[in-house]
């Protein structure tokens, strides 16, 4: 089995916040941290009336919650060193604040409670910012996965064959 390298890892992580701001159609110029929407169409299954900019928001944390978990399980096993895993954590706030600042990304409260929940769970790993597996970001995930598949672009997790 092939291991891509912690910085490949970082990179992919990393690379994930600059292609959404490379896909925005505007962004803010303020800045702003307050929740500017809300709504979310909801649908049982994918469909043509997918709201695209939520499908967007879910392909970005898609890609998020899959580096993390995966360095977790590499941490785990041996194959990551505590202060690999903390790096890959450590771009969530980036990835989180790009999602912000992204006019055509969907689901700005649900990042903004992503975002509070960084701050409320208490990293686990020496040099992390926050803790993954936290409560506080658990609950606020699963509330993304949950609008996510209402509406029909659910997160995919991806691993290594064997891997877990």
């Amino acid at each position: 089995m092939t291991r891509r390298p912690l910085h490949l890892k970082v990179a992919i992580a990393l690379g994930g916040a600059a292609l959404l701001a490379a896909a925005a159609t505007g962004c803010s110029s303020t800045g702003s941290a307050a929740p500017t929407s809300t709504s979310a169409r909801v649908a049982a299954s994918p469909t043509p009336h997918s709201d695209p900019s939520i499908a967007l928001t879910c392909a970005v944390l898609g890609s998020l919650d899959t580096s993390l978990e995966d360095t977790a399980i590499e941490q785990h096993s041996g194959q990551t060193d505590a202060s690999g895993y903390a790096a890959v954590i450590n771009t969530t706030s980036n990835t989180l604040m790009g999602l912000r600042r992204n006019s055509a990304a969907g689901m700005q409260s649900e990042v903004w409670n992503l975002q509070e929940a960084v701050k409320t769970s208490p990293p686990t790993v020496p040099g992390a910012t926050f803790d993954p597996h936290g409560a506080d970001f658990a609950a606020a995930l699963a509330d993304v996965k949950t609008k996510c598949e209402a509406n029909g672009t659910p997160m995919m997790l991806y691993a290594v064959p064997g891997q877990g």
